[in-house]
């Protein structure tokens, strides 16, 4: 049972006699930005929550610590959120002709509210343990702990709106909103409801077309018991007429009583991983978040939050990602010595072997078969396919296992069988066949992989040959794996060099190669240089320095950082300090991006059960999406550039390029406080077409980025056809974790 109590933003009209004022605040009566400095919004943020602390026992009036407020006679108006991690915070809102008369307001309606809200929740948990006991349920332990201090939180948060802007002609229906992550909405003042930025993206109350999710906001009121103000929301949504909206701009304060932080965007502002062991760190609590979703007995993925984005539409995840986890896991448990992560590894790669079979005269080759892709509704039986990349990553995968458990001789004995199939694939003048249908050994009409897809698998099925046959010491393998390094070192070296794809496998798989100098040497430098052009040189927003041009997503920028890392690493091994040097500043920066996708504490209080999400790493800026190729790409990433940081400056960034990134940051984290920024320009943008996350009229044009998530699509799993039993179960011949492959009937 997922139940969440957030209290809706619902605001009092003050009035005023003096004319000369109006006679109300509201968001449009914000028309010049606080001159109080961030280090006194953090000091008062801090003694609000000390103050709110120690009045609570007695119920001292609250209003009284606004005096803590520093000199704003501006009109302003105020956030204060309360809440801990497990449960959604509740946000209050407070506006006045100054900001001390702001914060008086908010604190008042938050008292109040508080008490009333004590009561309204022990009634519901009551109800709900008398309705349990009559069903015979059981009682989730959470609400029991909750039962005991329902009013319970940890940390607070301030949000103080800086500026503001009225935009005409609104509509539900019609309207669409960009940069929702940087400014809140909010309706007429009769309506009372205004939305941060943060509670847009972090309860989602915005569809995939970026038009406001009516029902999903009923349902955040909804949560509040609050069925009056549900009842003026219908009201208000339903009306097909234009409306004024104002879209502001806030300056956001979080503190857990000990410190207190600046938040943009939702979340700290960037700062650079100075140290191997920080790479390290990270990588590790990333890893620990996944191990807690992982089944103990299947090894599959299991999120307990709907932020998460499956592989496949019926809600599973994908193999080649199952894999590149089992890698993550492995390469983790090599980084910090621990078996913890190599058990965990070998944990994840049961749902590969479940779909691994064996086929061929005599069972002599092992695949991985999937499920042909159909439309929804299909009636067809989907045909068996054995995927060049899937099968590959799973082949890299084991060598990974392998190495920490030599023993297995039935992983062993499988990596000899996959290596077999992946040699059938091989093509005489080099490259690989891409798909296949199993057992037949067809190929399939279908439409042939882009020159990037064809690459990134042709490079892995190189690897993955490379790396078994180095585990076997197989002569012959080596020889093909040499084969194919040269075929791929020729394919980059007649691609033009604005379409050369920087491919983090690709690049892990040349530096294979044996060869140092000449052409296989330029063609790497080609990579980087590529790689190093691809950084955003001008960022417009204070969180988007390090980000990959037109395409701001932190998984993007982990990718380049791998890739950037692992030519890194084979400078450092080949005693090429130089050029090691240059490799590891141009990673620096793309890793300062990446970073802020995983989600800490003060980032996840947006969120309707924090603790979740915390230690996960999100895609990009603009909404709270996970995925587990995101998971899997960022730990790699990290423990790449921990290599390097080892390999190169005894596990340092050197002094010169981090007091230069600390300066470059220092810049470009003032434009946090640099108000209007993003409402200078129209964010309602009316009758609008696009399918991307931003296009504010090609301002702004992120094309490759992940769409904004809708929770109610997205738990609507495809059917999938059931699969034909018309097969013969032939037994295997030598021993093997998997099935061999199913002939079919004539």
């Amino acid at each position: 049972m997922r139940i969440h109590i957030t209290f809706l933003l619902f605001t009092a009209i003050i009035l005023c006699a003096n004319t000369k004022q109006p006679q109300y605040i509201w968001f449009n009566s914000i028309t010049k930005p606080s001159a109080v400095s961030p280090n006194e919004y953090k000091e008062l943020a801090l003694k609000l929550h000390k103050g709110i602390k120690e009045a609570e026992p007695t119920q001292a009036p609250y209003r009284k610590l606004a005096e803590n407020a520093p000199n704003d006679n501006e009109p302003r108006i105020v956030f204060i959120s309360i809440g801990d991690d497990l449960w959604p915070c509740r946000t209050y809102i407070g506006t006045g002709f100054s900001l001390k008369n702001a914060l008086e307001n908010a604190l008042e309606f938050l008292q109040q509210s508080e008490k009333a809200r004590f009561n309204d929740l022990k009634n519901q948990i009551k109800s709900m343990c008398a309705a349990a006991e009559r069903e015979k349920t059981i009682v989730p332990k959470d609400w029991l702990d909750r039962n005991q201090n329902p009013n319970k939180w940890d940390w607070l948060k301030i949000d103080v709106v800086q500026c503001a802007k009225e935009s005409a002609g609104f509509q539900f229906n019609s309207s669409k909103l960009a940069l929702t992550s940087l400014a809140g909405i909010a309706f007429s003042p009769s309506s009372g409801f205004a939305f941060t930025p943060a509670q847009i993206t972090g309860r989602c109350l915005l569809n995939e077309d970026r038009f406001i999710a009516k029902q999903q906001v009923g349902n955040f009121i909804s949560e509040t018991l609050n069925f009056l103000a549900l009842k003026n929301w219908m009201e208000l949504s339903a009306q097909d007429k234009p409306l004024q909206v104002t879209m502001f701009e806030v300056d956001s304060y979080w503190t857990d009583g000990t410190a207190a932080c600046q938040l943009y965007r939702g979340h700290q502002l960037p700062k650079l991983p100075a140290t191997a062991s920080e790479c390290l760190e990270k990588a590790t609590d990333g890893a620990k978040a996944l191990l807690g979703c992982i089944n103990p007995k299947s090894g599959e993925i299991d999120v307990p939050f709907p932020d998460w984005f499956h592989g496949k539409p019926n809600g599973e995840e994908l193999l080649e990602e199952q894999a590149e986890l089992v890698i993550a896991l492995a390469r983790l448990a090599t980084a910090t010595k621990d078996p913890k992560w190599a058990e965990a590894a070998k944990l994840a790669f049961k749902p590969i072997s479940k779909a691994a079979a064996r086929y061929g005269q005599n069972n002599a080759f092992l695949a991985i078969i999937e499920d042909e892709e159909l439309p929804q509704g299909s009636p067809v039986v989907p045909r068996k396919f054995a995927h060049l990349k899937t099968n590959a990553l799973t082949a890299i995968a084991m060598d990974h296992v392998a190495a920490h458990f030599p023993e297995d001789k039935v992983l062993l004995n499988d990596m000899k069988l996959i290596a077999a199939h992946l040699l059938r694939q091989t093509q005489p003048n080099g490259g690989f066949v891409h798909v296949k249908i199993l057992p037949s050994e067809k190929l399939p009409q279908i439409t042939p992989p882009n020159f990037a897809e064809r690459i990134e698998a042709e490079a892995l099925a190189t690897f993955a040959i490379y790396k078994i046959a180095e585990r076997l010491s197989e002569i012959k393998l080596m020889e093909l794996a040499d084969k194919n390094l040269d075929y791929l070192v020729q394919e980059i070296k007649n691609c033009d060099i604005l379409n050369l794809h920087t491919i983090p496998w690709l690049a892990e798989t040349l530096v294979c190669h044996y060869r140092g100098s000449g052409e296989f040497a330029s063609q790497l430098k080609r990579m980087a240089v590529v790689a190093e052009a691809a950084r955003e040189g001008q960022p417009i927003f204070a969180d988007t320095y390090g980000s990959v041009k037109n395409w701001p997503s932190m998984t993007a920028a982990a990718n380049y950082s791998w890739l950037l890392a692992t030519l890194g690493i084979r400078s450092a091994t080949r005693h090429d300090e130089k050029m090691a040097s240059e490799l590891l500043k141009a990673a620096l920066p793309f890793l300062v991006f990446q970073t802020q996708a995983q989600i800490d504490m003060p980032t996840a209080s947006a969120l309707s059960r924090p603790a979740y999400y915390v230690g996960f790493f999100r895609d990009h800026l603009d909404d709270f999406g996970f995925e587990l190729k995101g998971q899997a790409t960022q730990i790699i990433s990290l423990l790449k550039c921990h290599d390097l940081l080892n390999a190169c400056n005894n596990g340092r960034v050197p002094e010169e390029m981090e007091q230069a990134i600390k300066k470059e940051l220092d810049e470009i984290n003032t434009l946090c406080n640099v108000h209007p920024s993003v409402t200078t320009t129209e964010l309602v943008l009316n009758d609008f077409k696009s399918n991307t996350v931003h296009a504010t009229e090609g301002r702004i044009q992120d094309k490759k980025e992940t769409p904004l998530k809708d929770p109610k699509k997205r738990r609507k799993y495809l059917t999938m056809p059931k699969v034909s039993a018309d097969v013969v179960v032939p037994e295997p011949q030598t021993k093997s974790s998997a099935k061999p492959a199913k002939p079919k009937k004539k």
